[in-house]
């Protein structure tokens, strides 16, 4: 609800202290709880505060000392330094992520990822490197995955309208918003 679901993230402030909780203060549990904090607080509007949380929550993975699984918080993190207007940024930690999960075979989340730094790189200009993505994305993604689906669309979109083909990219908007309006209630698609 407070990553990415309807929750405003000035009404979510508790969660992350409920997470802490239902996890009994573990290790992970704080960890978790450290990424949605760092996500409320770019939500906010808050980009020292995000830096500051995110530095916490990478201390704490260090506590953990397994480096492998740090890419999880990575879409977080990227779409947090979009807000930011950071692109070139959250493009690097999308590719870097996208290394990551492809050495181990990680295709869910991958996909998610790999649509979502296609978007960035489409904001940049870089839209060989956009092509690319999307194939890999739409490959790794399952029919039914509308958290791939949906950025894939608008990541298709967005290159076809900075082509000049602003049918295709409406159609592509069209069905993004489908995939949305199928899983989320119609007051919030």
């Amino acid at each position: 609800a407070l990553s990415w679901g309807p929750l405003p993230a000035n009404e979510g402030a508790g969660i992350p202290d409920q997470v802490e909780r239902v996890y009994g203060g573990s290790l992970l549990g704080r960890i978790r709880a450290q990424l949605l904090r760092a996500a409320a607080r770019s939500m906010a509007d808050d980009e020292r505060g995000f830096e500051e949380e995110a530095a916490r929550f990478d201390t704490l993975y260090a506590e953990l000392g397994d480096d492998s699984a740090r890419y999880q918080g990575s879409q977080i993190r990227a779409e947090a330094l979009w807000r930011f207007r950071r692109v070139d940024e959250a493009m690097r930690l999308g590719l870097a992520t996208k290394e990551a999960y492809d050495k181990v075979g990680e295709t869910g989340a991958n996909s998610t990822m790999t649509a979502l730094t296609a978007y960035f790189a489409v904001e940049l200009g870089r839209h060989e490197l956009a092509e690319e993505l999307l194939a890999d994305a739409r490959k790794m993604a399952s029919p039914d995955d509308f958290a791939a689906h949906v950025p894939i669309g608008w990541s298709t979109a967005l290159l076809a309208s900075a082509r000049g083909d602003h049918a295709t990219a409406m159609d592509e908007i069209e069905r993004a918003y489908e995939l949305l309006a199928a899983v989320a209630p119609a007051e919030q698609a």
